[in-house]
């Protein structure tokens, strides 16, 4: 599911954007289990006090405090990918 409020503006790269919101979007497909039913991605956005708000969402199970830890790194993926 996705919504779109209105227009956004992006200052700074629009590939950079566009890959977090791949990496965002790819970490919260890894994290599903492979016998879990039913699988939910919600990507919303809104403006709150001048500011635009994404949220990337899942029914995928709680972050681990490593990955809390590191996920503000510049791209980073929870998951080694082969």
């Amino acid at each position: 599911s996705f919504t779109f409020n209105g227009e956004i503006s992006i200052v700074g790269e629009i590939n950079d954007f566009f890959h977090m919101i791949m990496c965002l979007t790819q970490n919260a497909i890894e994290s599903f289990q492979v016998n879990q039913n039913e699988k939910t991605i919600i990507i919303n956005n809104y403006e709150e006090n001048n500011y635009n708000i994404i949220e990337v969402c899942n029914n995928g199970p709680f972050i681990s405090k490593e990955i809390e830890r590191n996920m503000w790194k510049s791209f980073y993926l929870s998951l080694i990918h082969i």
